[in-house]
C-alpha cells in the first residue's frame, strides 16, 4: 500500500510535536526539583534551597503533599555533592535542588515554614537559577525608588499574576520572606519629611484590578490611601535569561515604571537591570 507524500508530512509533523512536548514536560518537571516519576519515600523529600541560613536551610517542597516552605535543621548532617563527595554545608546555595534524607522518628512542627528536624543526609542534585533571590532583588530597588510613595504604607500589593517563570508556591514563598524584608527596608529608608512609617506593613498577592474589588482603593479608584501596588510582568523567558516589565503605583499622579528590563543567571545567580522609562 504507497502512502500519500502529505500522509507522510503529517506523521512526522506529529511526530515533531510529540518530541517538543515531552522535551518541554520533562523541562518542567525537572525545573521542580525531580522527575515525577521518581516517587518519594517517607523519609525523603526533594525541594529547592531558598535560603542558607546559620544552621539551617528553608527549602521549597513542590508536589502533592506538604507543598510550600521548608525549614530543615542542618547541624552535623552529612552533605553530599552531584559526585557524592562530601562537602561543607558552606558550600550550599540559593537555588540548589536537593534530596533530604530524614531519620525515622524525626520531628515535624506543624507551622509555616514546616520545621524538620531530624535530618540525616543532604544529597545536591543540581544547581537551578535562584529566581525567588532574584525577584526579592528587583523589588528591594523598586521600592526603593521614588521614596515618597512609601509614606504611610500599610500594604504592599504584589501582582505577579504575569510572571511565568514563577510557580505559585514560589509566588507565596516571595510573599512571606517579603514582609520581614520590608519592615528592614522602611527602617533604612529616608523618605519625605514628616514621612510616616507603619510598623509590620502586610504583603499580599493581588492582581491589580482586583485592588477596588478588595476595598483597597480610593472610591473613585484613584488612589491607594494606604499602600503601594508593585506590578512584574515577564516578557520573554529563556533558560538562564528573560527580559520584563514592572512598575510601581499609589496613584495616578504618584507611579513610576519599567519596561524592556533584562535578567539573566550564571551559576544559578541572577543579575538584573532595571531600565527606567516613564513616571507620573
Amino acid at each position: 500500500m504507497r502512502v500519500r507524500k502529505t500522509g507522510k508530512i503529517f506523521v512526522i509533523l506529529g511526530s515533531l510535536l510529540l518530541l517538543c512536548i515531552l522535551f518541554l514536560s520533562a523541562s518542567e518537571q525537572k525545573r521542580n526539583g525531580y522527575f515525577q516519576g521518581e516517587e518519594e519515600d517517607e523519609n525523603t523529600i526533594t525541594g529547592k534551597i531558598i535560603e542558607v541560613r546559620d544552621t539551617s536551610i528553608l527549602l521549597l517542597h513542590e508536589g502533592d503533599v506538604n507543598e510550600g516552605l521548608m525549614e530543615a535543621e542542618i547541624k552535623n548532617v552529612k552533605i553530599y555533592s552531584q559526585n557524592k563527595q562530601e562537602i561543607k554545608a558552606d558550600t550550599l546555595k540559593p537555588g540548589m535542588y536537593i534530596r533530604l534524607s530524614i531519620q525515622e522518628g524525626s520531628t515535624v512542627i506543624e507551622r509555616y515554614p514546616l520545621l524538620i528536624s531530624g535530618a540525616q543526609e543532604i544529597h545536591v542534585l543540581e544547581q537551578g537559577n535562584d529566581y525567588i533571590g532574584l525577584y526579592l532583588d528587583i523589588i528591594e530597588e523598586i521600592y526603593g525608588r521614588d521614596s515618597a510613595l512609601n509614606d504611610g504604607m500599610r500594604v504592599m500589593a504584589l501582582d505577579l499574576t504575569q510572571v511565568r517563570n514563577l510557580s505559585d508556591s514560589e509566588k507565596e514563598a516571595i510573599r512571606y520572606l517579603l514582609e520581614p524584608l520590608l519592615e528592614t527596608w522602611q527602617k533604612d529608608s529616608i523618605g519625605s519629611p514628616g514621612t510616616v512609617k507603619c510598623p509590620n506593613p502586610n504583603v499580599i498577592l493581588v492582581a491589580e484590578e482586583d485592588l477596588m474589588e478588595q476595598g483597597l482603593l480610593s472610591e473613585d479608584g484613584s488612589y491607594f490611601p494606604e499602600g503601594i501596588l508593585i506590578k512584574i510582568r515577564t516578557v520573554r523567558n529563556r533558560k538562564n535569561s528573560f527580559t520584563f516589565s514592572a512598575k510601581k503605583w499609589s496613584s495616578g499622579l504618584g507611579a513610576n515604571g519599567y519596561d524592556d528590563c533584562k535578567a539573566s543567571f550564571k551559576e544559578g545567580a541572577g543579575t538584573y537591570k532595571l531600565n527606567f522609562t516613564w513616571i507620573s
